[in-house]
């Protein structure tokens, strides 16, 4: 008699919570099924937390649409350093010119170089279809505005690989510093030129020494491999500002 009581009040109820557990599936599975997220192509929370990314304002991509690579050179240098690690998304949405929540102003983009060898680069792009592009004096103008720049101070030598001068900018809400050499004296220009339909301009955030759409024209949409999504380490524009300030 008192087997039969325990398996009544006890064992019975405790195998049909199970049941429904089981036959439901984790709260954790469930959400995760039943629930799209948005995390501009990174698989997990966990992936979130890794790249200190915010859900915030991110876009809703395929999870698996995603690519990692290392920064191969100095190119973006103080936002991102050599061998960095940028996970970029291949969703066709997110490198689409003309799909709502495509490739935006400020984006930070990889591509291949124009040519055979598919050496992948980095850039910010700057121009979009339609947009007219000029450099006057190393001041860029987009759509005749020019790019606006407030000047840093650099107090952190660790930070100073050589005696660059900072700027920090923000385009379409994105933050950015770039960092311009001033022992490089010459004075680039290049004539105003309008942004043919499928490409994009790119420019590099080490302006002074780096290749980018100054050297070789506007970037072929095919070209284009995906969009920065996140990186192996902290946001890095966030630990360049922490060691600057506004210039006096």
């Amino acid at each position: 008699m008192k087997e039969n009581r325990l398996i009544f009040y006890i064992v019975l109820p405790l195998v049909m919570v199970l049941g429904i557990h089981i036959t439901q599936g984790p709260r954790w599975l469930n959400n995760l099924m039943g629930e799209k997220k948005a995390y501009r192509g990174l698989a997990s929370v966990d992936l979130m937390e890794a790249f200190n990314i915010d859900e915030g304002g991110l876009r809703e991509l395929d999870f698996t649409k995603n690519r990692a690579f290392k920064v191969p050179s100095l190119f973006m240098y103080p936002n991102y350093f050599f061998d960095d690690v940028l996970t970029v998304s291949t969703d066709p949405r997110s490198v689409c010119l003309s799909c709502q929540g495509g490739i935006q102003l400020g984006e930070v983009i990889a591509f291949y170089f124009p040519g055979k060898n598919k050496k992948i680069g980095f850039g910010r792009v700057m121009g979009l279809p339609g947009d007219e592009i000029e450099i006057k004096n190393k001041d860029v103008f987009i759509n005749g505005k020019m790019e606006i720049l407030e000047p840093l101070q650099n107090g952190n030598s660790k930070l100073n690989l050589i005696n660059f001068e900072y700027f920090k900018s923000n385009i379409k809400g994105i933050i950015y510093v770039i960092v311009k050499d001033p022992a490089k004296i010459e004075k680039e220009s290049y004539r105003l030129q309008s942004i043919p339909a499928g490409h994009i301009y790119v420019l590099a955030d080490n302006r002074d020494h780096s290749l980018d759409s100054r050297t070789f024209g506007a970037i072929s949409i095919t070209k284009i491999i995906g969009v920065e999504i996140g990186m192996s380490n902290q946001t890095r524009v966030e630990k360049t500002l922490s060691r600057l300030k506004p210039r006096q």
